[in-house]
């Protein structure tokens, strides 16, 4: 295994998650969830909860061997070779500039009218007739100003006055802008060149500001090498300075999964890149919220359309970053909740309910949980019959079908049961309901890709602060994830070896993940040339296939009337998509 930490050749890669809950990260909370400049020993040396993949002992054994030599002989202490930074609901305001807002709109409205006035009084103002019920609080709210707006967000109980709310304070927040210096950004068009524009002095948005500078006192010894904005999401790619010549082709792309298909609330970004004749992929996404099983089946929909919008490279636009790359990551807010008491195929039994008693009442720590609470928590369990359909059902089964009780299942229905099991640290019961890892294994979302389980407190939803204090109105969950996915023959060029969460990130209502991952590149290995063909370009991206001497036997007689009894048998070839395909003629081919 000491192949696998060779620096020559392979890469540390650390791919760290989080939901940053549209408010502003303290350095304090950035630096517990992105090491001090990339440091492999500090994570290695503090993680509460040890990889048990197959050759994750190994690795750490070996990278721990050469932070101690390389310490010992006053060398430079190994760093991850690739910081990647995935983020979710990741806008927000200077709370200067809230304050500014609140002083100088304390005598006069947004449009004129008094602050004082009742809301009808200010659309006498204007003249203005009155909005139906629930969008005349909207127009109100706009009318009072960032503060008013704010203020009503947090306590305002119709949803669409307080998404409206939200979306109004932080568009005009976001408007205010400053001055900053610019990260050098590498060439996304493949050179080695420095984007001249990005040494400028820039006007930006000032969480844009604020994550540059949490990055450039964080990883001083990091070049950017892509950060991509998409409405509330982020990604970001650093690189150790010293690999700056050796990334190529640099493409990024995203897709929208929003309120209609359109905002950007909801979605993904995928960056694709080459370094040492490896391609590599990183995808961030924040999927659809909430329990229940409409909710978990467009969640899986929506990775589709992420896939399929969010192609990153233009001399493969007919395929996906999962076809292209040797090998691709997600992160982020996948929103997959725990739920208990599901089948896991159609027409087998589901878990009795009294299986979950012996979870709940024989936990690792070996507490007992007294019967009469055992016994309410179970009750809030759906009973559910031999003959319900899995979560997310199967293609083309419209959601409908599924039982009134299902779709309809409340937020937070589980709490009870799901804070049992955490208080009891036995998360194999806990992992045992998530809907990710179901999904997974019925082929239901990320065919072909890999994730650790969850040894440790599901990161939502908790309060903001330190620890986990998880709200009783959501079931505790493992919505933050890392995924990956190796092309056919490369599985195990990536060993992942720390996979945890950041309880002391204490900004957001859920904690980040992170982990790291040892990557075998391709640089120095052989790969198969084709064949000599003058019709075929140095740089064609083209694969061409031979297919000869096809053969049949003892084929159904289809056609007995019209041909005297014998067969026409033909070969049909199907790709996806179906532009991938193109058929030429032998002497084409010669």
């Amino acid at each position: 295994m000491a192949s696998a930490v060779d620096a020559s050749s392979d890469l540390a890669v650390l791919v760290c998650s989080a939901n940053v809950g549209n408010a502003e990260p303290t350095p304090e909370s950035f630096g517990r969830w992105v090491p001090d400049d990339g440091s492999i020993e500090d994570p290695l040396a503090s993680t509460r909860y040890p990889v048990e993949a197959a050759g994750a002992e190994a690795v750490r054994a070996s990278l721990l061997r050469d932070v101690l030599r390389q310490a010992a002989a006053g060398e430079v202490r190994r760093k991850f070779d690739l910081i990647v930074l995935g983020m979710q609901e990741a806008a927000f305001v200077d709370k200067s500039f809230k304050q500014k807002k609140r002083s100088s709109r304390s005598e006069e409205g947004l449009d004129g009218s008094l602050v004082g006035d009742p809301p009808h009084q200010q659309h006498q103002h204007q003249g203005a007739s009155h909005p139906p019920p629930g969008v005349s609080e909207v127009v109100d709210a706009v009318n009072r100003g960032a503060h008013e707006v704010e203020k009503q967000a947090n306590t305002g109980k119709n949803k669409m006055f307080r998404k409206a709310a939200k979306m109004h304070m932080i568009a005009r927040g976001l408007a205010s802008q400053e001055t900053y210096k610019a990260p050098e950004l590498m060439n996304p068009l493949g050179g080695n060149s420095k984007v001249k524009e990005n040494s400028a002095v820039k006007e930006g948005r000032y969480d844009t500001r604020k994550f540059i500078e949490l990055i450039q006192n964080c990883c001083p010894s990091y070049k950017l090498v892509t950060s991509k904005l998409r409405g509330e999401m982020r990604l970001i790619v650093l690189a150790l300075k010293d690999l700056e010549g050796e990334i190529t082709d640099i493409y990024t792309a995203g897709e929208n999964t929003g309120i209609g298909g359109v905002m950007a609330n909801k979605g993904g970004i995928i960056a694709t890149f080459t370094l040492r004749g490896t391609r590599l992929s990183f995808m961030t996404a924040h999927l659809e919220a909430h329990e229940g099983l409409n909710h978990y089946t467009n969640r899986n929909k929506h990775l589709v359309e992420i896939f399929q919008g969010a192609k990153t490279d233009p001399n493969y636009n007919n395929h996906d970053a999962t076809i292209i790359s040797h090998h691709m990551f997600v992160c982020g807010d996948l929103n997959y909740r725990i739920r208990f008491g599901d089948p896991e195929t159609p027409g087998k039994k589901v878990r009795k309910r009294n299986s979950i008693s012996k979870k709940l009442t024989g936990s690792l720590t070996g507490r007992k949980l007294n019967a009469s609470v055992t016994k309410k928590m179970l009750e809030k369990l759906p009973s559910m019959s031999e003959d319900d359909p899995p979560p997310g059902g199967t293609p083309g089964l419209d959601v409908s079908e599924y039982s009134e009780r299902e779709k309809s299942a409340a937020n937070g229905s589980h709490f009870d049961t799901a804070k049992a099991l955490v208080d009891n640290e036995d998360w194999k019961a806990l992992n045992e309901g998530d809907e990710l890892a179901m999904a997974l294994k019925k082929k239901e979302c990320l065919v072909g890709f890999n994730t650790l389980p969850c040894n440790f407190p599901p990161t939502f939803k908790v309060a903001r602060g330190e620890g986990y204090h998880y709200n009783e109105k959501r079931t505790p969950s493992y919505t933050d994830r890392i995924l990956w996915k190796s092309a056919d023959g490369m599985a195990d060029n990536v060993v992942p070896f720390i996979y945890e969460p950041c309880p002391d990130f204490i900004t957001s209502d859920h904690k980040p993940i992170r982990g790291a991952y040892m990557v075998k590149t391709n640089l120095g290995r052989r790969t198969p040339q084709l064949a000599k063909n003058p019709s075929i370009g140095r740089n064609d991206p083209q694969v061409h296939l031979l297919v000869t001497q096809i053969s049949a036997r003892n084929l159904p007689k289809m056609d007995a009337e019209v041909m005297g009894g014998l067969s026409d048998p033909y070969i049909l070839f199907v790709s996806y998509p179906s532009k991938s395909v193109r058929f030429c003629s032998k002497k084409d081919c010669e």
